[in-house]
């Protein structure tokens, strides 16, 4: 887990490079919110919840995924030699349950604030 937040409800929003954004309730329950945007995986980073309920994350990389490059380090190093910029801010939409993008080609975008 990489970075994460808490909604209204409680619950840890969490950002995991490897399986997605995910919800984790307080009594430890885990929900997949969203890991893929239009059959794009992504590679998630940080993430905050807004006042409005809806979730900001940084989806560092498409070019370089964690899980296939032995680990965030390594795609954030091919990544940045590379100098790709496919780095994208994304929302989700918890009452759509859908993703949209906000911002698209940032160098590793690693923060959301």
């Amino acid at each position: 887990m990489l970075s994460f937040d808490f909604d209204s409800a409680g619950n840890l929003i969490a950002a995991d490079a490897i399986r997605g954004l995910l919800s984790i309730s307080p009594k430890g329950q885990i929900t997949m919110l969203a890991d893929t945007m239009e059959g794009d995986p992504i590679r998630y980073d940080a993430v905050i919840v807004a006042g409005n309920g809806k979730i900001y994350f940084s989806d560092a990389s498409t070019r370089f995924a964690p899980s296939e490059r032995g680990g965030t380090f390594e795609a954030s190093v091919l990544d940045i030699v590379e100098q790709s910029s496919t780095g994208r801010i994304l929302e989700y939409d918890p009452s759509k349950q859908a993703v949209r993008i906000i911002a698209t080609g940032l160098s590793f975008a690693t923060g959301v604030r």
